[in-house]
Parts: structure tokens; C-alpha cells; sequence
């Protein structure tokens, strides 16, 4: 009888030593996380982050390149403005020391005159000599104008050997200064003996004194 109860107590022991190790077995088994593996590889179509593009040297991540610098425009220059009329020809500058510039109260064909005297080399304000020409259709007419030219105190010099169509011509040198106020009363006077008497003018020069 005592070794059946011993028998019986040591299969019993036996019996919970195993019951308690198979509890425990299952207690230390680790769990796997359900889910794809970090080394699975991504399904097609997914989004998965691409590798970013390294930024020009230089520049800001992100911004957009810089647009390369175009080359200036040809610039044509315009022709200059005329202040002139359409179709008027362009006024020419008067050559240095040439412009009559003070003689303004003298006719234009004056002007040219004096024009011409200042280009030879003269100077407004010197002595000059101005010489007067006349022409007359018969010689008592020329030697009348002579004598009063004379009066005005001209040098009269008759120009007997030119003749043309029976026409006579004289030559009268007065003394003065090259300026306006002498030129106008000196052509004025010489102008209105000659034509009084019927002759014709036919111009004037002007000459160192």
C-alpha cells in the first residue's frame, strides 16, 4: 500500500512539471510584426521618396536656374532733325572771317560785297578805298556826272577806251572806313548822281586804303 501512494504522488509531480513547462515554452516565443519586411521591396506605383537632385554650385536649393544674359540690341542712330522746310536745301555756314554780320542795314548784293572785301583779308573799321562804277549812253552825260561827283569829293577817272554799244563809263574812288554807317551814305550818294542823271550803276568794290 505505501508504494502505491508513493507511485502515485511521483506521476502526479511528473505530470505538473510538464504542464508548467509547456506553458512557459509558449511565453518565450517572440512575436513577428505583421506587415512587409524593412527589406521587402516597395510594390509598383508606390510612392516612395526619390533620391533628392543635388543644387547648381552656387545657388539656392530649390530656385530656378538663372536665365543667361541675352546680348545688347545694335543700336542704329537716327539722321538729325531738320529745322529747315521739307525740301529746302541745308544752310551752308559762312567761311571763317567772311559774314558781313553788322552790315545788316545794306542791301543783300551789298552784303555780298563786303563779304568778299572780309574773306581778301579785310577788316570792318579799316581805311579802305571804295571804287564805284557808272555807265552813260553818251559823254556829255559822263563828264557831267564827273564834275559833280568831284564836288562830293570822289576821284573821278573817266573810262574813255571802254566802249560798248556807244555806252560810257566812269570810274569814282571814294575814301573811308569799312563799316556800315560809311558804305550806306556813300553808295546812297553815288547812286542817286549817277541815276539822276540817267546813267546806270553797275556796282562797287572795296579795297585797302
Amino acid at each position: 500500500m505505501s508504494v502505491r501512494v508513493g507511485t502515485s504522488s511521483a506521476a502526479g509531480a511528473l505530470a505538473l512539471l510538464l504542464a508548467i513547462s509547456a506553458c512557459s515554452g509558449d511565453d518565450g516565443e517572440e512575436s513577428t510584426p505583421a506587415g512587409p519586411s524593412a527589406t521587402s521591396p516597395a510594390p509598383v506605383g508606390s510612392t516612395a521618396a526619390e533620391p533628392a537632385v543635388p543644387p547648381l554650385a552656387g545657388g539656392t536649393p530649390g530656385a530656378p536656374a538663372p536665365a543667361a544674359p541675352s546680348a545688347p540690341a545694335a543700336v542704329t542712330p537716327s539722321a538729325p532733325r531738320s529745322s529747315g522746310a521739307p525740301g529746302a536745301p541745308a544752310a551752308q555756314p559762312s567761311p571763317a572771317g567772311t559774314s558781313a554780320a553788322g552790315f545788316g542795314g545794306l542791301a543783300a548784293a551789298d552784303q555780298q560785297v563786303v563779304a568778299q572785301a572780309l574773306a581778301r583779308g579785310l577788316k570792318a573799321g579799316q581805311p579802305v578805298a571804295v571804287e564805284h562804277r557808272a555807265q552813260f549812253s553818251d559823254q556829255p552825260t559822263l563828264d557831267s556826272v564827273s564834275t559833280e561827283l568831284s564836288v562830293l569829293g570822289l576821284t573821278v577817272t573817266p573810262l574813255a577806251n571802254i566802249r560798248e554799244a556807244d555806252s560810257f563809263e566812269l570810274s569814282a574812288t571814294s575814301f573811308g572806313t569799312l563799316d556800315e554807317t560809311f558804305l550806306k551814305g556813300d553808295l546812297a550818294a553815288v547812286r542817286e548822281v549817277v541815276e539822276r542823271n540817267g546813267g546806270t550803276y553797275t556796282g562797287w568794290d572795296a579795297q585797302q586804303a
